[in-house]
């Protein structure tokens, strides 16, 4: 009757013991049950893996080795052996983890865990080729472990980084500071690992479009488009590129696409709104242009496009109008400036258009362009002394502004 009494209070401890999460907790239970029942292991495994867990690795040890002495039939040395791996690990003893993660090993060969940290372990002691054997033994086991997958073909290109977050972080750091051959580099390595990274080739286009590799900028964009028909600055990218190249239908059709997937983005509406100027829609470019303006309505350049519709349907007092709420937000916006100058010009404010060209270079400094303006408006007014020494000047800071006949 006594027995079964022990037993009962052991089978309430075994439960109560796989019931528990707090380590302490299973210590203390786990005790209980090792007092009646010294040969029972589950209980020194899960004391030990507990003390493991609260940094007293040395007792871990201690526990997972006495186990070993209940240990009749061997069945205890594939978990002891392991729990001894981990804090020999956590020590930084890796040749006495590794020796004991071989002995698991032994034992049981399919498990990714003790594979995996055998990996690990290889790869802090420099074993490059024993850590790659191991990471693609797991995924022989298992294909979809990501870690072994990206360790394995880390190491495999070299590559010096822990992930591809952190890899994608420096390569774009490396392209805002300039060194777009690093950029790329790094890009290259992080697309051997994962083939199908948007980001990357999204890197790849900015480095490419810098360099003035505009073929191989395109060619970056549009492969990050094929893994991803909605990656907005793939979008968004090209669609400037295509305007650049003054082809407005592609960039129309890509900044279109690119406000579809990003709707609250007010430069989507504004570039189209340029693009659409391009190709003579100016109701939409409008439409696009009030669009962003709801979103932002300190921009600038949104008024400015708008001012240029308006201009091309002869309708300078609206331009004026958009100037001058461009004007509010930056007293000081050259473009403004210098365009609203143009307009005054249209309908025949000289005097006002100079007063505003020459706020321009106020603003912005002495550029060809404002000066070759100044020398237009004069030359329309009919001073021509004063057009000539304006065009001079204009001409000695860039010769291809063409003729003093054409102004």
């Amino acid at each position: 009757m006594f027995y079964y009494k022990i037993y009962g209070m052991v089978q309430e401890l075994i439960e109560k013991l796989n019931r528990s999460g707090n380590p302490e907790e299973q210590i203390e239970i786990a005790d209980g049950i090792l007092n009646v029942f010294p040969f029972y292991l589950n209980a020194y495994f899960t004391k030990g893996y507990a003390l493991y867990k609260l940094g007293k690795v040395d007792d871990a040890i201690q526990t997972f080795e006495k186990s070993l002495d209940y240990d009749a039939h061997c069945i205890a040395m594939d978990n002891a052996n392991y729990g001894m791996g981990m804090c020999y690990a956590s020590k930084g003893e890796l040749k006495k983890a590794l020796k004991h993660f071989e002995i698991s090993y032994n034992l049981d060969n399919v498990n990714e865990n003790v594979i995996l940290n055998m990996a690990l372990i290889h790869e802090q002691l420099d074993h490059k080729a024993e850590a790659i054997a191991k990471y693609e033994e797991i995924l022989k086991i298992n294909p979809e472990n990501n870690l072994a997958d990206f360790k394995a073909k880390t190491l495999k290109s070299d590559a010096d980084f822990k992930s591809i977050p952190e890899a994608v972080q420096k390569a774009n750091m490396l392209y805002e500071t300039g060194k777009y051959d690093e950029a790329l580099k790094l890009d290259e390595k992080i697309l051997q690992i994962q083939d199908d990274c948007v980001p990357a080739f999204n890197n790849q286009g900015l480095c490419y479009d810098k360099m003035g590799l505009t073929d191989k900028a395109i060619e970056a964009y549009e492969n990050a488009l094929k893994i991803n028909p909605n990656a907005r600055n793939a979008l968004n990218c090209l669609g400037l590129i295509y305007v650049r190249l003054k082809d407005y239908k592609k960039a129309n059709e890509l900044l279109e696409r690119n406000i579809e997937v990003y709707p609250e983005n007010e430069m989507a509406y504004a570039n189209n709104a340029f693009v659409l100027l391009q190709i003579g829609e100016y109701e939409k470019s409008i439409e696009m242009g009030r669009k962003a303006l709801d979103i932002n309505p300190d921009l600038p350049e949104a008024y400015n496009n708008m001012a240029w519709c308006y201009e091309s349907q002869n309708d300078f007092k609206k331009a004026i109008e958009c100037y001058d709420n461009a004007l509010k937000i930056n007293p000081m916006h050259p473009t403004s400036l210098n365009n609203k100058a143009w307009s005054l010009r249209k309908i025949k404010k000289f005097d006002e258009a100079l007063k505003y060209y020459d706020m321009a270079i106020e603003a912005d400094g002495e550029k060809a362009i404002f000066l070759k303006n100044i020398a237009a408006t004069y030359k329309e007014i009919g001073d021509l002394n004063k057009a000539h020494e304006y065009y001079d000047r204009a001409f000695d800071l860039d010769s291809a502004i063409g003729t003093f006949d054409e102004l």
